[in-house]
């Protein structure tokens, strides 16, 4: 680990770093007054989670290549950081990631939903992880904070075979786990999540009265969550955004200004593909590619996701803006330079995000090139959409999606969808099911703006949005009105 791996000069690896939790943490407390190697070897570990730990994210406590590794990172270290407050009475849960850390899986892989957080997973598709949930009570335990013990009891209900499931066998021991949290730490009681407005710009998790925020921006990640009702499944409504710095680093893929829609118990705008195996044609081909993605492609190219990690690390993005406010929420996303090595003539991409009045979403895409070219507006999901003209209608089994081309730049775009796992061996996704993709291709031109519109509702619910545009001066004005006659202004700059 100190001279080959050096994770003290290369901190950007998932998995050298847990031989600090898994092996030199306990090994050397084992053998400190026996192996006088060990001190320094204990020291360095030590050293390294007061100074290093985490590279994937800060303050916040976000993680930047995804639960799953959030999860797998938590798991290993949770164990050494007890082993070592026992021994030594060094506490490192005083640090604010650690401190704050719960909220990442809290509000970016919440209890309830499938298919609607980013980077690899090798329970994609399927609820979230137990151990997610054994991690998240232990930040309860060391902050009593009982939203996360609510995260906890809520998969923990769900999830009565974790053992039979190959991403835990051989992995976790649930039981002690359990026996070691309960010596530990204290129960704490659950507290369901509400959910109010407070400010976006500060680091907690909650608002004064203990209510979660309806927008969480991970600055140290550039992720934002927005929620409506998680204490609810049947009514909740999660969006999740990105635009990282990270890039297409390590697990993550090459989806800066990606977006998730989970809604009323189903997801709708998902994150595509299935867990085949890491280096598999699903993963390289398919899962870290855009094409996989909510986004954009440039003339069918899309941000770079290959195999140089010096690449993947300089095609990031950034989150520019959050605001939040009563029946607003809002974030500005730009990933031009995640689209430079594969489209250089490229001069801005920027995504814009409205959350409006817990209803419906408005996102408005601005593209500038240097010479004209086509744009493919992207979405993913898990069934076969009705097209029509300029909308396109998800339909599921307790929740369905309109989503409607509002305005384009350059005229009316042209809609198809197909169900194929392109540039994927078909032997590795046998007997799977089917994902249906839209490419929404627009004239070329040298620049774009597309505003869409994206109305969640249940199953057989009758909703509409409806909408008109004022095209004056250096802007298109377009207002929306809901059902409850609230009516909201967006405003798209012109292509010049």
């Amino acid at each position: 680990i100190m001279e080959r791996s050096k994770i003290h000069h290369v901190p950007y690896d998932s998995h050298a770093v847990r031989s600090l939790s898994s092996v030199l943490a306990p090994a050397c407390i084992a053998m400190l007054h026996e192996e006088v190697r060990a001190q320094a070897w204990l020291d360095y570990t030590l050293e390294y989670y007061a100074c290093l730990y985490s590279p994937w994210g800060g303050e916040d406590g976000g993680w930047a290549e995804g639960p799953l590794y959030w999860t797998t990172g938590m798991a290993f270290v949770i164990d050494a950081l007890n082993l070592i407050r026992n021994y030594v009475s060094i506490d490192f849960y005083k640090r604010p990631f650690f401190r704050r850390t719960g909220d990442f899986p809290l509000y970016c892989s919440s209890p309830d939903t499938i298919r609607a957080s980013f980077g690899d997973q090798s329970y994609l598709g399927e609820p979230v992880s137990l151990k997610t949930a054994f991690n998240i009570r232990q930040f309860a335990g060391i902050t009593g904070n009982g939203h996360y013990q609510w995260y906890f009891e809520q998969v923990a209900r769900a999830d009565t075979d974790p053992d039979t499931k190959f991403y835990n066998y051989g992995w976790w021991d649930f039981r002690f786990d359990d026996m070691l949290y309960r010596h530990d730490y204290p129960q704490v009681e659950a507290v369901p999540p509400s959910v109010a407005v407070p400010s976006v710009l500060d680091h907690t998790s909650e608002s004064k009265d203990g209510s979660l925020q309806a927008v969480k921006w991970f600055r140290d990640i550039d992720w934002v969550a927005m929620h409506h009702r998680m204490d609810d499944p049947d009514e909740h409504i999660m969006f999740l955004a990105k635009s990282s710095r990270y890039g297409s680093m390590s697990h993550s893929h090459g989806d800066q200004n990606g977006f998730l829609l989970h809604a009323y118990g189903e997801p709708l705008a998902i994150e595509s593909g299935y867990y085949i195996a890491f280096g598999s044609t699903m993963h390289m081909n398919w899962r870290r590619q855009t094409r996989s993605t909510n986004n954009i492609l440039i003339d069918g190219h899309g941000q770079y996701a290959g195999k140089d990690k010096v690449l993947c690390m300089e095609a990031g993005g950034k989150v520019e803006r959050v605001d939040a406010s009563p029946g607003y929420g809002y974030t500005r996303m730009n990933a031009t330079q995640a689209y430079r090595e594969n489209v250089p003539y490229l001069e801005r991409y920027v995504r814009e995000i409205y959350f409006f009045d817990e209803d419906y979403f408005v996102i408005v895409d601005t593209v500038d090139l240097v010479k004209p070219a086509s744009i493919e507006w992207l979405f993913h999901t898990l069934n076969r959409m009705k097209l029509s003209g300029q909308t396109f209608r998800v339909m599921g089994d307790k929740a369905e999606m309109e989503g409607r081309f509002v305005y384009s730049s350059s005229g009316d775009l042209s809609l198809h969808q197909h169900n194929q796992f392109t540039d994927v061996e078909p032997e590795e996704i046998e007997g799977l099911d089917n994902q249906w993709h839209l490419h929404a291709k627009t004239k070329s031109a040298q620049s774009h703006r597309i505003a869409t519109l994206l109305v969640p509702m249940k199953k057989d619910e009758s909703k509409y949005v409806s909408y008109f545009l004022d095209d004056q001066d250096h802007g298109v004005h377009i207002y929306f009105t809901n059902g409850d006659g609230k009516t909201r202004k967006v405003e798209v700059l012109k292509a010049y």
